[in-house]
C-alpha cells in the first residue's frame, strides 16, 4: 500500500513533520482492529497491506469469537478488490474472498473451517448457536471445533447437530471449559452428561430445555468435581426431588440454581436451603406442587440476590404466608425480583417487598392479577433504585401514580405496562416527555422512547390546521359559522 501521510503543526512558525500512518505502533492498530466486525478484518483489513495481513491474526483479535455475527455481517460486508489491495498469501482466505466478491453470499461452513484453521488456538470464547440453518456439522468441521485447545466459554444453543457423542469428543479435546451453554441442544441426553466429569474447571453449565436429561443426568454431575457455581435447567421436565437431591449432594457451592419445577415439591426447595449456603440467585418456573412450606424452609437459610417464581398456585399459597417471608431480614438484598403468574400475590406481599427490599432494581409482577395502584404507589415510594418495572396483565391498574413517577423512581429505564387496559397511552406519554432516558410500552407493548414521543408531537403540530389571521372569518376556511 503506498505510504499514507498527513502533517501537523509543530510550533508558531508553522514548520511541519510528516506522519506515517504505517509508522504507528501495532499496539494501536491492535486497539483499532478491536472495535471492528471480525468480518471487516478477515476480508478487507486482511487485504490491505503485508503488515495488516500480519495482523489480523493476531491471537488478541480473536480471543472472543460469534459465529452468528460473523455470518451475519459478511453477507452486506464492502470488499476492495484493487488489485494493488490484493496481497496474496493465504490461499483458503483468498478463496472465500474472491467467492464473496462474486456473489456475495457465504454460508457458515463456508466460513467455518478456513477461518479457524488458522485461529483455533487463540479462541478462548465461542458462540455460535442459532446458525444451524445453513451449517453442516461434518468430520472436518468437528475436528476444527476439537482444536479450540484453549477454549474457557463454549455456547452452542440450539445447534441440533451437537449429540451427546459430539458433546463427549468437545470435552475430551477441549478439556479448559468453565462456561458450557447447551441451551435447547434436544440430542443430549444423560450419556452426554457423563462426558462432563472431565471437565475439570467447569463453572457455568446450562442445559435448559435439554428435555432428554433426566435424575441420572443429575448423579453424573454429583461425580463432577465440586467447582460448579452457576446452574441452569429450566425447561428440564424429568427431574425429581430425588434427582435434586444427588446432584446437591455433590455440589454444595452453587451461587445460581434455576430449576423447572413440574414435578419438584417441597422438599426440593427444602433441599436447596439446606444445601446450598453461598446461594444468591434462585428461580423456578411451573411451581404448581409448592406449599406456604417451600417458603418457610427459605427462612433464614440463603440470603438471595435474585428470585423468580412462576406460576404459583393460590390454593397452595397463602398471602399470609407470603407477606410474612418477604418481611424477613434475609431478603433485604433482593435486587432482581420475578412473582410471574402467581394468582397468589395481593397487596400486603407488595406491601412487604416495599418495606423490605430497599436494594430492589428489578421487580416483574407480571399476570399477578390481584395488585392495585395503592400497592403499587407503596411501591415506588420506598424502592427508589428500581430501573425495571414490569407489569404486565396488572389488569385493575389505573395508574395515577405515573404523574410523578419521574421524581419518585429517577433510576427507571424500563415501564412495561402491556396488557394493563385501564392506563392510558396518554399519561405513558406524558411521563416519557418528562423523563426522557425511560422506555416504556403501552397495551400493545407500544415501544414509547423520547424519540418517539419527539415524532409524535410533530406529526400533531403538522396535522393542526394553521391559525387564523385576525382579519379573516372563520367561515372563510369552511367552518360552520352561526351569525
Amino acid at each position: 500500500m503506498a505510504d499514507v501521510c498527513s502533517t501537523a503543526n509543530v510550533n508558531d512558525f508553522n514548520e511541519t513533520v510528516p506522519i506515517s500512518w504505517m509508522d504507528l505502533p501495532v499496539e494501536l492498530w491492535l486497539n483499532v482492529f478491536q472495535n471492528l466486525p471480525k468480518p471487516t478484518i478477515l476480508f478487507t483489513i486482511r487485504n490491505v497491506c503485508k503488515l495488516f495481513r500480519a495482523l489480523s491474526l493476531d491471537p488478541d483479535l480473536w480471543h472472543d469469537v460469534n459465529m452468528t455475527t460473523i455470518k451475519e455481517t459478511t453477507t452486506t460486508l464492502f470488499l476492495p478488490f484493487e488489485d494493488e489491495f490484493q496481497v496474496h498469501g493465504n490461499e483458503k482466505l483468498d478463496r472465500l474472498t474472491e467467492k464473496l466478491i462474486l456473489d456475495g453470499n457465504l454460508t457458515n461452513s463456508h466460513l467455518f473451517c478456513p477461518v479457524f484453521d488458522h485461529i483455533s488456538a487463540s479462541v478462548l470464547k465461542l458462540k455460535f448457536s442459532r446458525y444451524y440453518d445453513d451449517f453442516v456439522l461434518g468430520e472436518k468441521e468437528k475436528l476444527t471445533l476439537y482444536s479450540c485447545v484453549n477454549l474457557c466459554h463454549l455456547d452452542v444453543s440450539f445447534c441440533e447437530y451437537i449429540t451427546s457423542t459430539v458433546l463427549k469428543d468437545i470435552c475430551e479435546n477441549c478439556r479448559k471449559l468453565q462456561v458450557l451453554v447447551l441451551d435447547s441442544c434436544k440430542e443430549i441426553g444423560d450419556e452426554g452428561i457423563k462426558s462432563l466429569q472431565v471437565l475439570q474447571n467447569l463453572k457455568t453449565l446450562d442445559i435448559s430445555h435439554c428435555a432428554s436429561i433426566t435424575d441420572l443426568g443429575l448423579s453424573y454431575m454429583a461425580q463432577m468435581p465440586s467447582k460448579l457455581k452457576h446452574f441452569m435447567s429450566d425447561g428440564v421436565l424429568h427431574i425429581s426431588d430425588g434427582g435434586l437431591a444427588l446432584f446437591l449432594s455433590g455440589q454444595k457451592n452453587l451461587e445460581t440454581l434455576i430449576l423447572d419445577g413440574e414435578d419438584l415439591t417441597d422438599i426440593a426447595v427444602n433441599l436447596v436451603a439446606s444445601n446450598l449456603p453461598k446461594l444468591t440467585n434462585f428461580q423456578i418456573s411451573f411451581c404448581n406442587h409448592l406449599s406456604d412450606q417451600s417458603f418457610e424452609s427459605l427462612h433464614g437459610k440463603v440470603r438471595l440476590k435474585r428470585l423468580c417464581y412462576k406460576k404459583l398456585e393460590s390454593e397452595k399459597i397463602s398471602n399470609s404466608t407470603l407477606a410474612n417471608f418477604f418481611a424477613h431480614q434475609s431478603v433485604q438484598d433482593l435486587q432482581q425480583l420475578t412473582l410471574a403468574d402467581c394468582l397468589c400475590i395481593e397487596n400486603s406481599t407488595l406491601h412487604s417487598i416495599a418495606l423490605n427490599c430497599p436494594k430492589l432494581e428489578d421487580l416483574t409482577l407480571q399476570w399477578c392479577p390481584e395488585v392495585t395502584d395503592e400497592a403499587i404507589e407503596k411501591l415506588i415510594l420506598s424502592c427508589r433504585n428500581l430501573k425495571q418495572l414490569n407489569l404486565v396483565g396488572v389488569k385493575m391498574l389505573k395508574g395515577h401514580w405515573l404523574n410523578k413517577l419521574e421524581l419518585h423512581l429517577p433510576k427507571l429505564k424500563m415501564l412495561d405496562l402491556s396488557f394493563c387496559n385501564l392506563i392510558c397511552d396518554e399519561d405513558v406519554y406524558n411521563l416519557v416527555k418528562k423523563k426522557p432516558d425511560l422506555v416504556a410500552y403501552t397495551y400493545f407493548h407500544e415501544k414509547v422512547d423520547y424519540l418517539f414521543v419527539c415524532n409524535e408531537a410533530f406529526l400533531q403540530i403538522k396535522d393542526e390546521p394553521e391559525p387564523l389571521s385576525s382579519s379573516e372569518c372563520a367561515g372563510s376556511q369552511g367552518a360552520n359559522v352561526d351569525f
